[in-house]
């Protein structure tokens, strides 16, 4: 058994989190947090001075937002699409880019779930909170994503015995 989180079961993911936050009238989501963004697409990145984020429209394909030096590794990590930033420091802050890919993905003006209000970063990072660069309303959905992650399904719970094995 290969000890790996199958795309069918980060799908599933998902669509459990559209559903919890739809009812809620929340368009997207846009997730920052390393733990978070892995368990939505198997991506997995330390943070650091340059933002990485996981972002989508509701019923679409989710975009995972990273500096252009991560696009190899995000392309063999996940099934999503993936949208790069030349640097930070840039020019442009890497904010104000990933408003521009909410706003492609057209969630300007609607309730967008999120982890937190902007990257959280280290290593010197320092940022707009993303309720600053989006005309949006930012609603914290740490407390759903907590939940669904401490309800373990049928394959979480066959991995977890295989690792302890």
């Amino acid at each position: 058994m290969a000890i790996k989180v199958s795309e069918r079961e980060i799908v599933q993911r998902r669509k459990r989190l559209e559903e919890v936050l739809g009812a809620e009238d929340i368009a997207g989501a846009c997730l920052f947090s390393p733990h978070n963004i892995f368990y939505f697409s198997r991506f997995a990145f330390i943070a650091t001075e340059r933002p990485i984020a996981l972002a989508w429209a509701f019923g679409k394909r989710p975009v995972l937002f990273v500096p252009l030096l991560e696009r190899e590794h995000a392309e063999e990590a996940c099934d999503v699409e993936v949208a790069t930033y030349p640097e930070y420091p840039d020019e442009r802050h890497p904010m104000e880019r990933l408003a521009d890919l909410l706003r492609d993905l057209g969630l300007e003006g609607k309730k967008i779930g999120a982890d937190s209000d902007g990257y959280g970063g280290g290593y010197d990072y320092r940022g707009p909170k993303l309720s600053k660069v989006l005309e949006a309303e930012v609603v914290l959905a740490k407390d759903t994503l907590e939940r669904m992650m401490a309800v373990k399904s049928p394959e979480e719970i066959e991995l977890l015995r295989e690792s302890a094995k």
